[in-house]
């Protein structure tokens, strides 16, 4: 091998192991099997946290289908999580063709053993909830995630609590 190649496999392999180290310093378990008693559930998010929402949905008024008249929005969200599975929010939300401010909403959460969860939000004004796909950093500090549901909704959020 040429020592560029070696020096590039070194990197790689240096890199891999600090992704790996940071992983298991965000609150996940050390091992699959959880051997080492570390892991989440959902008394790992309690406080109030800051979450930012960014993606791309359905315009006002037009049909949720037709993929031509989409455009990209942002939201900001402060919640406070329960630590049992609950929690209300407050959010703002800006696209091109529709802003909504100062919404209320409440929701629950599930936190599994290996980190992961979901989250189910209902926002008034909302004829349907959104959900979520989560993943638990930082020992509950922070969680990001992707929306799932409605279908029609592409976006992803990065909360971290704030106290």
């Amino acid at each position: 091998m040429k020592s560029g190649t070696l020096l590039g496999v070194a990197l790689l392999t240096v890199g891999l192991a600090a992704v790996t180290g940071s992983i298991s310093a965000q609150g996940r378990p050390d091992d699959p099997n959880g051997e080492h008693g570390r892991q989440c559930d959902e008394s790992m998010l309690k406080g109030t946290y800051g979450t930012q929402v960014t993606g791309e949905r359905p315009e006002a008024g037009a049909n949720p289908t037709d993929k031509t008249k989409r455009e990209q929005f942002f939201a900001l969200a402060l919640g406070t999580f329960d630590g049992h599975g609950s929690f209300t929010q407050v959010d703002n939300s800006h696209g091109f063709s529709a802003t909504g401010l100062d919404r209320p909403g409440w929701g629950t959460y599930t936190v599994n053993p290996d980190c992961t969860g979901s989250v189910t939000v209902w926002n008034e004004g909302l004829p349907f909830p959104i959900q979520s796909r989560i993943v638990v950093l930082d020992g509950g500090a922070e969680t990001r995630g992707i929306v799932v549901s409605p279908s029609v909704v592409v976006a992803s959020t990065t909360s971290r609590r704030v106290f």
